[in-house]
C-alpha cells in the first residue's frame, strides 16, 4: 500500500491505531472474564474470540511500524 503521507506520520498513525486496538482488546478480555465468572460462557467465548482478532491486528500493526521504521532508516542512510 502506497501512502501519500510521509513515513514519520504514517508510523505515528499506525502506532496510534495499535494503541486503540490494544485498549479494545483489553476491554474485551476484561468483560469476557467478568461474564465467564458470572455464568455466561457463550457470550464470554464470543468476547474472547473478538479479543483474539484484535490481538492479531495489534501484531500486524507492530510489524507494519517496524517495516516503516526500517524504510525510514534506509532513506536516511542509517540502515
Amino acid at each position: 500500500m502506497v501512502s501519500a503521507l510521509d513515513p514519520q506520520m504514517t508510523s505515528e498513525l499506525v502506532a496510534q491505531t495499535v494503541t486503540i486496538q490494544s485498549v479494545a482488546c483489553a476491554t474485551l478480555v476484561n468483560v469476557g472474564s467478568q461474564l465467564a465468572a458470572s455464568s455466561h460462557p457463550g457470550l464470554a467465548t464470543f468476547l474472547f474470540s473478538g479479543s483474539s482478532v484484535f490481538g492479531f491486528l495489534i501484531y500486524k500493526g507492530f510489524k507494519r511500524v517496524r517495516r516503516i521504521d526500517k524504510f525510514e532508516k534506509g532513506i536516511r542512510g542509517g540502515g
